[in-house]
């Protein structure tokens, strides 16, 4: 009688052992759906990461904020062509396309212009005032004091210049430069520009005062934005 039980119990045990259910957990398809997104959002020119940056895609997936690092992941999503949008305070927008895969992970790093429009004031290291506009990331106006030794007299004065076709800056630094007849006298100027912050800038200069002598003085400035 033990045997015959034994044999029975055997027996039910290989009959639900063959019967496995195709959709268990042995044998499920794992084949993947979606993909992820993942990338920083730094600023152009430093390269700082910019923390707190919205990233989303269009069509609509997640909206995501990027961490201490500038970092985001936006993960299930949908296999397909997508834009992808980063803005940040004070920063302009930037998008880019990308595709995704299913089971893979696409890799989509943006960088924001910092925005510097408006005015800004500051000295030379001849403590004389330097001033200028941006407007759309672009200087509209510039305007410097200079004071320069030249044929045994000291020439000084205010150069405004405006610009009709707006001088772009380049990332986080620009170079104005130019040169301005002044009766007898040609005067030419270059300056650099640097940005450390959205509000603080500085840079070097050279103006140059040439005709009947000539005379040249260089220096630094820095500047404010107002």
């Amino acid at each position: 009688m033990k045997i015959k039980t034994l044999f029975v119990a055997l027996a039910l045990l290989l009959f639900f052992s063959t019967c496995k259910s195709p959709t268990s957990p042995d044998n499920r398809n794992s084949t993947p759906t979606t993909g992820t997104i993942i990338g920083t959002v730094s600023e152009t020119g430093t390269n700082s990461a910019i923390v707190g940056a919205s990233v989303s895609t269009v069509p609509a997936t997640s909206t995501v904020t990027t961490n201490p690092q500038g970092a985001y992941t936006i993960s299930s999503v949908s296999p397909g062509a997508y834009t992808l949008t980063a803005s940040a305070s004070s920063h302009i927008s930037n998008t880019t396309n990308i595709s995704v895969t299913a089971g893979q992970t696409t890799t989509a790093n943006l960088t924001l212009q910092a925005d510097y429009s408006g005015s800004w004031s500051g000295t030379t290291s001849q403590g004389r005032n330097i001033s200028f506009t941006i407007v759309g990331n672009a200087i509209s106006q510039f305007s410097f004091g200079y004071e320069v030794s030249a044929a045994g007299i000291i020439a000084r004065g205010t150069l405004t210049i405006n610009y009709s076709a707006p001088q772009s800056i380049s990332g986080n630094t620009f170079t104005i430069s130019g040169t301005k007849p002044d009766f007898s006298w040609q005067m030419a100027y270059v300056f650099n520009g640097t940005f450390s912050s959205l509000t603080a800038a500085s840079g070097t200069m050279t103006f140059t005062l040439s005709g009947p002598s000539s005379g040249s003085v260089s220096g630094t400035w820095t500047a404010n934005k107002s």
